[in-house]
Protein backbone atom coordinates (compact mmCIF):
# COMPACT_ATOMS: atom_id res chain seq x y z
CA UNK A 1 0.00 0.00 0.00
CA UNK A 2 1.38 3.38 -0.99
CA UNK A 3 1.40 6.13 1.70
CA UNK A 4 -0.79 8.41 -0.31
CA UNK A 5 -3.69 5.71 -0.46
CA UNK A 6 -3.13 4.84 3.49
CA UNK A 7 -4.16 8.74 3.87
CA UNK A 8 -7.23 8.40 2.04
CA UNK A 9 -8.22 5.62 3.80
CA UNK A 10 -7.65 6.86 7.49
CA UNK A 11 -9.50 9.86 5.90
CA UNK A 12 -12.57 7.76 5.35
CA UNK A 13 -12.42 5.37 8.21
CA UNK A 14 -15.73 4.09 9.26
CA UNK A 15 -16.22 5.28 12.94
CA UNK A 16 -15.41 3.60 15.76
CA UNK A 17 -15.21 4.02 19.54
CA UNK A 18 -12.51 6.59 20.43
CA UNK A 19 -11.02 6.29 23.83
CA UNK A 20 -9.23 9.40 25.45
CA UNK A 21 -5.43 9.85 23.93
CA UNK A 22 -3.14 9.37 26.54
CA UNK A 23 -1.15 12.84 27.28
CA UNK A 24 2.02 10.44 26.34
CA UNK A 25 0.22 10.04 22.81
CA UNK A 26 -0.93 13.77 22.66
CA UNK A 27 2.94 14.84 23.13
CA UNK A 28 4.42 12.26 20.32
CA UNK A 29 1.69 13.90 17.89
CA UNK A 30 2.70 17.04 18.39
CA UNK A 31 6.42 16.21 18.55
CA UNK A 32 6.05 14.92 14.96
CA UNK A 33 4.43 17.98 13.54
CA UNK A 34 6.99 20.24 15.02
CA UNK A 35 9.15 17.61 13.07
CA UNK A 36 7.73 18.07 10.05
CA UNK A 37 7.83 21.90 10.41
CA UNK A 38 11.17 21.93 10.76
CA UNK A 39 11.62 19.84 7.28
CA UNK A 40 9.80 22.22 5.52
CA UNK A 41 10.89 25.19 6.88
CA UNK A 42 14.52 23.81 5.74
CA UNK A 43 13.04 23.05 2.43
CA UNK A 44 13.54 19.16 3.11
CA UNK A 45 10.14 18.80 1.67
CA UNK A 46 10.04 15.28 1.80
CA UNK A 47 11.40 14.72 4.97
CA UNK A 48 7.91 16.06 6.68
CA UNK A 49 6.14 13.10 4.67
CA UNK A 50 6.62 10.47 7.59
CA UNK A 51 6.09 12.70 10.28
CA UNK A 52 2.87 13.65 9.18
CA UNK A 53 1.91 10.48 8.26
CA UNK A 54 2.70 8.98 11.56
CA UNK A 55 0.78 12.49 13.50
CA UNK A 56 -2.31 11.85 11.07
CA UNK A 57 -2.28 7.84 12.61
CA UNK A 58 -2.40 8.88 16.15
CA UNK A 59 -5.30 11.51 15.84
CA UNK A 60 -7.40 9.34 13.71
CA UNK A 61 -6.99 6.21 16.08
CA UNK A 62 -7.93 8.55 19.60
CA UNK A 63 -10.21 11.22 17.80
CA UNK A 64 -11.35 9.98 14.72
CA UNK A 65 -11.22 10.66 10.41
CA UNK A 66 -12.66 14.16 10.51
CA UNK A 67 -11.08 15.52 13.26
CA UNK A 68 -9.82 18.77 13.30
CA UNK A 69 -5.88 17.82 13.76
CA UNK A 70 -6.20 15.23 11.45
CA UNK A 71 -7.87 17.72 8.68
CA UNK A 72 -5.17 20.07 9.52
CA UNK A 73 -1.99 17.63 9.43
CA UNK A 74 -3.68 16.10 5.86
CA UNK A 75 -3.24 19.96 4.85
CA UNK A 76 0.45 19.90 5.83
CA UNK A 77 1.18 17.11 3.94
CA UNK A 78 -0.50 17.95 0.80
CA UNK A 79 1.47 21.17 1.27
CA UNK A 80 4.80 18.97 1.57
CA UNK A 81 3.54 17.30 -1.92
CA UNK A 82 3.21 20.19 -3.94
CA UNK A 83 6.33 22.03 -2.82
CA UNK A 84 8.84 19.23 -3.85
CA UNK A 85 6.98 18.92 -6.81
CA UNK A 86 4.01 16.87 -6.55
CA UNK A 87 0.54 19.62 -6.77
CA UNK A 88 -1.64 16.28 -8.07
CA UNK A 89 -0.68 13.93 -5.33
CA UNK A 90 -1.72 16.64 -2.92
CA UNK A 91 -5.15 17.66 -4.55
CA UNK A 92 -7.17 14.98 -3.41
CA UNK A 93 -5.90 15.39 0.48
CA UNK A 94 -6.53 19.12 0.12
CA UNK A 95 -10.20 18.39 -1.11
CA UNK A 96 -11.09 16.60 1.39
CA UNK A 97 -9.55 18.68 4.10
CA UNK A 98 -12.12 21.17 2.91
CA UNK A 99 -14.58 19.11 2.89
CA UNK A 100 -14.13 17.61 6.09
CA UNK A 101 -13.48 21.44 7.54
CA UNK A 102 -16.45 22.67 5.97
CA UNK A 103 -18.50 20.07 8.56
CA UNK A 104 -16.28 21.04 11.49
CA UNK A 105 -17.60 21.85 14.40
CA UNK A 106 -14.61 23.03 16.06
CA UNK A 107 -13.98 26.89 16.15
CA UNK A 108 -10.91 26.96 14.55
CA UNK A 109 -12.54 25.22 11.48
CA UNK A 110 -13.49 28.60 9.43
CA UNK A 111 -10.19 29.87 9.72
CA UNK A 112 -8.35 26.70 8.86
CA UNK A 113 -10.87 25.99 6.00
CA UNK A 114 -9.64 29.42 4.36
CA UNK A 115 -6.26 28.14 4.41
CA UNK A 116 -6.75 25.05 3.11
CA UNK A 117 -8.92 26.27 -0.10
CA UNK A 118 -5.57 28.74 -0.48
CA UNK A 119 -3.41 25.64 -0.68
CA UNK A 120 -6.08 23.89 -2.90
CA UNK A 121 -6.23 26.44 -5.38
CA UNK A 122 -2.34 26.75 -5.34
CA UNK A 123 -2.09 23.17 -6.08
CA UNK A 124 -4.90 23.35 -8.88
CA UNK A 125 -2.25 26.28 -10.37
CA UNK A 126 1.05 24.20 -9.75
CA UNK A 127 -1.16 21.32 -11.60
CA UNK A 128 -2.12 23.54 -14.58
CA UNK A 129 -5.61 23.44 -13.16
CA UNK A 130 -5.94 27.26 -13.66
CA UNK A 131 -10.12 27.49 -14.12
CA UNK A 132 -10.24 25.72 -11.18
CA UNK A 133 -7.64 27.71 -9.24
CA UNK A 134 -9.19 31.06 -9.89
CA UNK A 135 -12.55 29.89 -8.79
CA UNK A 136 -11.33 28.67 -5.88
CA UNK A 137 -9.20 31.86 -4.93
CA UNK A 138 -11.98 33.94 -5.89
CA UNK A 139 -14.27 32.02 -3.53
CA UNK A 140 -11.92 32.51 -0.89
CA UNK A 141 -10.94 36.38 -1.27
CA UNK A 142 -15.02 36.75 -1.03
CA UNK A 143 -14.75 35.44 2.36
CA UNK A 144 -11.93 37.66 3.06
CA UNK A 145 -12.85 41.32 4.79
CA UNK A 146 -12.02 43.90 2.19
CA UNK A 147 -11.32 46.40 4.68
CA UNK A 148 -8.81 45.06 6.65
CA UNK A 149 -5.13 43.97 5.79
CA UNK A 150 -4.22 40.32 7.30
CA UNK A 151 -1.85 37.89 6.61
CA UNK A 152 -4.15 35.68 5.27
CA UNK A 153 -5.64 38.09 2.56
CA UNK A 154 -1.94 39.30 1.46
CA UNK A 155 -0.88 35.77 0.94
CA UNK A 156 -4.24 34.87 -0.98
CA UNK A 157 -3.49 37.72 -3.10
CA UNK A 158 0.11 36.99 -3.99
CA UNK A 159 -1.19 34.06 -5.21
CA UNK A 160 -3.78 35.27 -6.85
CA UNK A 161 -1.42 37.30 -8.66
CA UNK A 162 0.76 34.70 -9.74
CA UNK A 163 -2.73 32.86 -11.35
CA UNK A 164 -3.41 35.91 -13.06
CA UNK A 165 0.09 36.47 -14.95
CA UNK A 166 0.02 32.71 -15.91
CA UNK A 167 -3.54 33.54 -17.70
CA UNK A 168 -1.85 36.37 -19.21
CA UNK A 169 -3.30 39.05 -17.36
CA UNK A 170 -0.53 41.01 -16.65
CA UNK A 171 -2.21 44.26 -15.69
CA UNK A 172 -4.71 42.44 -13.21
CA UNK A 173 -1.69 40.52 -11.76
CA UNK A 174 0.08 43.95 -10.86
CA UNK A 175 -2.70 45.55 -9.54
CA UNK A 176 -3.14 42.61 -7.13
CA UNK A 177 0.83 41.64 -6.52
CA UNK A 178 1.28 45.39 -5.44
CA UNK A 179 -1.59 45.76 -3.36
CA UNK A 180 -0.18 42.12 -1.44
CA UNK A 181 3.05 43.58 -1.13
CA UNK A 182 1.91 47.02 0.53
CA UNK A 183 -0.41 45.20 2.66
CA UNK A 184 2.60 42.75 3.84
CA UNK A 185 4.88 45.92 3.96
CA UNK A 186 2.36 47.14 6.81
CA UNK A 187 2.18 43.93 8.55
CA UNK A 188 5.99 42.88 8.56
CA UNK A 189 7.75 45.27 7.04
CA UNK A 190 10.93 44.40 4.60
CA UNK A 191 13.01 42.41 6.86
CA UNK A 192 10.24 39.45 6.49
CA UNK A 193 10.25 36.17 4.46
CA UNK A 194 6.90 36.72 3.53
CA UNK A 195 7.46 39.91 2.12
CA UNK A 196 10.44 39.04 0.52
CA UNK A 197 8.22 36.27 -1.47
CA UNK A 198 5.69 38.96 -2.50
CA UNK A 199 8.29 41.17 -3.72
CA UNK A 200 9.62 38.36 -5.45
CA UNK A 201 5.70 37.75 -7.07
CA UNK A 202 6.00 41.65 -8.26
CA UNK A 203 9.32 41.40 -9.78
CA UNK A 204 8.03 38.50 -12.01
CA UNK A 205 4.63 40.54 -12.74
CA UNK A 206 7.06 43.39 -13.83
CA UNK A 207 9.78 41.63 -16.17
CA UNK A 208 6.76 39.98 -17.82
CA UNK A 209 5.67 43.25 -18.49
CA UNK A 210 9.09 44.85 -20.03
CA UNK A 211 9.47 46.63 -16.78
CA UNK A 212 13.42 45.01 -15.86
CA UNK A 213 15.05 47.78 -14.07
CA UNK A 214 12.21 47.70 -11.78
CA UNK A 215 12.04 43.94 -11.84
CA UNK A 216 15.74 43.66 -11.13
CA UNK A 217 15.71 45.70 -8.30
CA UNK A 218 12.93 43.85 -6.52
CA UNK A 219 14.34 40.73 -7.43
CA UNK A 220 17.50 41.19 -5.69
CA UNK A 221 15.72 42.78 -2.76
CA UNK A 222 13.74 39.93 -2.59
CA UNK A 223 16.54 37.68 -2.63
CA UNK A 224 19.19 39.69 -0.67
CA UNK A 225 16.29 39.18 1.89
CA UNK A 226 15.90 35.34 1.47
CA UNK A 227 19.54 34.35 1.73
CA UNK A 228 19.65 36.37 4.98
CA UNK A 229 16.77 34.73 6.62
CA UNK A 230 16.57 31.13 5.09
CA UNK A 231 20.34 30.59 4.00
CA UNK A 232 22.06 31.02 0.48
CA UNK A 233 20.73 26.94 -0.11
CA UNK A 234 17.19 26.94 0.16
CA UNK A 235 15.02 26.51 -2.08
CA UNK A 236 13.55 29.43 -2.34
CA UNK A 237 16.17 30.81 -3.43
CA UNK A 238 16.43 28.79 -6.74
CA UNK A 239 12.91 30.21 -7.50
CA UNK A 240 14.43 34.18 -7.47
CA UNK A 241 17.36 33.47 -9.21
CA UNK A 242 15.26 31.69 -11.67
CA UNK A 243 13.47 35.37 -12.09
CA UNK A 244 16.48 37.40 -11.80
CA UNK A 245 18.19 35.16 -15.09
CA UNK A 246 14.92 35.41 -17.06
CA UNK A 247 15.33 39.47 -16.23
CA UNK A 248 19.00 38.69 -17.04
CA UNK A 249 17.77 37.19 -20.44
CA UNK A 250 15.53 40.07 -21.21
CA UNK A 251 17.93 42.65 -21.17
CA UNK A 252 20.25 41.18 -23.13
CA UNK A 253 23.00 39.57 -20.20
CA UNK A 254 23.31 35.94 -21.13
CA UNK A 255 26.04 35.05 -19.53
CA UNK A 256 24.87 36.25 -16.05
CA UNK A 257 21.61 34.70 -16.67
CA UNK A 258 23.36 31.62 -17.48
CA UNK A 259 25.13 31.97 -13.53
CA UNK A 260 21.51 32.77 -12.56
CA UNK A 261 19.88 29.01 -13.44
CA UNK A 262 23.10 27.41 -13.11
CA UNK A 263 23.24 28.36 -9.30
CA UNK A 264 19.31 27.40 -9.58
CA UNK A 265 19.81 24.52 -10.33
CA UNK A 266 22.31 23.53 -7.88
CA UNK A 267 20.20 24.28 -4.79
CA UNK A 268 16.86 22.88 -6.52
CA UNK A 269 18.08 19.51 -7.15
CA UNK A 270 19.56 18.69 -3.92
CA UNK A 271 15.78 19.60 -2.46
CA UNK A 272 13.41 19.22 -4.94
CA UNK A 273 11.63 16.35 -7.44
CA UNK A 274 13.57 16.24 -10.10
CA UNK A 275 9.74 17.04 -11.74
CA UNK A 276 9.97 20.06 -10.40
CA UNK A 277 8.77 23.43 -12.24
CA UNK A 278 11.68 25.10 -10.94
CA UNK A 279 14.44 22.51 -12.09
CA UNK A 280 12.40 22.44 -15.28
CA UNK A 281 12.61 26.33 -15.69
CA UNK A 282 16.15 26.59 -14.94
CA UNK A 283 16.58 24.01 -17.76
CA UNK A 284 14.44 25.58 -20.09
CA UNK A 285 16.58 29.13 -19.44
CA UNK A 286 20.11 27.16 -19.87
CA UNK A 287 18.83 25.10 -22.87
CA UNK A 288 17.45 28.70 -24.84
CA UNK A 289 20.63 30.00 -24.00
CA UNK A 290 22.63 27.63 -25.88
CA UNK A 291 24.81 27.71 -27.71
CA UNK A 292 25.42 30.67 -25.47
CA UNK A 293 25.62 33.50 -28.05
CA UNK A 294 21.71 34.62 -27.98
CA UNK A 295 19.49 35.62 -25.19
CA UNK A 296 15.92 33.89 -26.57
CA UNK A 297 12.88 35.00 -24.15
CA UNK A 298 10.97 32.12 -23.22
CA UNK A 299 7.28 32.96 -22.44
CA UNK A 300 6.05 31.84 -18.42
Amino acid sequence: MTLTPLVALLLLASPKPLQPMPKKEFERARQLEAQAREAQRAGRFMDAEKPLLDAISLWTRYRGAQDIEVLNDTMNLAVAYRRHGAPERGIPLLEKAVEGLAACADSDAPELRRKAMNNLATAYHFANRLQEARKTYEALLALLDEQSPSEERARVIDNFASLLLDQRDRAGAKALARKGYAEWLALRGEDDQDTAVSLSTLGAIESAMGEQQEARRHLEQSLRTSEKLLGRDHPNIGAVLNLLAVVEVRSGNPAEARALYERSLVISRARLSPDHIQIKDALLGLQSLAPAADAGTRPR
